[in-house]
């Protein structure tokens, strides 16, 4: 039901998208090359000869997810792509496309920066209610209402109270929501094996 039409919406649909998807994916390739560069593990123009890699074209992101289906996963055949993309530039630049890093190094990394996008919308979307609640509370500040309690009849209240109330639940979601996102969102770097063996001693650096 969620993929229904009225359950989502155009920034979703732009999110995850397949340009967008693969757009992630370079991005964390970009950084870890740019990464491994400033401490000399991959030379500094095998880096920028990966970060000049951007993919704007349907058939590229079309063979990707198609090979994805029999590869296993999407970062197989992602890197394949992009090898081959060097190899037509500089063969010399292959051996340091994803060097060090696995699958799910990729796959996880990508999906954080899909989510951090998400959190900041969420959050954005949160603050616009918060300010309408808000200029609502503010304009019925003295409307009377029936309070209740248990569901029975109790002492009058103003509308404006109850939607402040509603606005400050929302205030502290927003809150929370941006915690989360600085807080709790991690970067997936650990190699193969996850000791970022062929990475030593920067890996912890990187």
């Amino acid at each position: 039901m969620i993929i229904e039409p009225q359950f989502r919406t155009k920034f979703g649909d732009n999110l995850w998208s397949d340009k967008e998807r693969i757009g992630r994916m370079l991005a964390f390739e970009h950084c870890l090359a740019n990464g491994q560069a400033e401490v000399g593990i991959i030379p500094s123009d095998s880096a920028a000869a990966i970060n000049s890699v951007e993919w704007d074209t349907a058939g590229t992101f079309t063979h990707i997810f198609e090979q994805a289906k029999t590869a296993g996963n999407l970062a197989i055949p992602f890197i394949e792509s992009l090898k081959v993309s060097l190899a037509s530039q500089n063969s010399l630049v292959v051996p340091h496309v994803h060097f060090g890093a696995t699958s799910q190094d990729l796959l996880d990394t990508s999906v954080m920066l899909a989510l951090a996008e998400i959190f900041d919308q969420i959050h954005s979307n949160l603050l616009d209610i918060e300010n309408l609640l808000t200029d609502l509370s503010e304009q019925h500040k003295s409307t009377p209402m029936v309070g209740r309690t248990l569901h029975q009849q109790a002492a009058p209240i103003t509308f404006g109270l109850k939607v402040a109330k509603w606005a400050m639940a929302i205030h502290e979601a927003a809150q929370k929501t941006k915690r989360t996102r600085h807080e709790t969102l991690a970067v997936q770097l650990g190699g193969p094996a996850g000791t970022l063996t062929s990475m030593q001693p920067h890996g912890t650096q990187i």
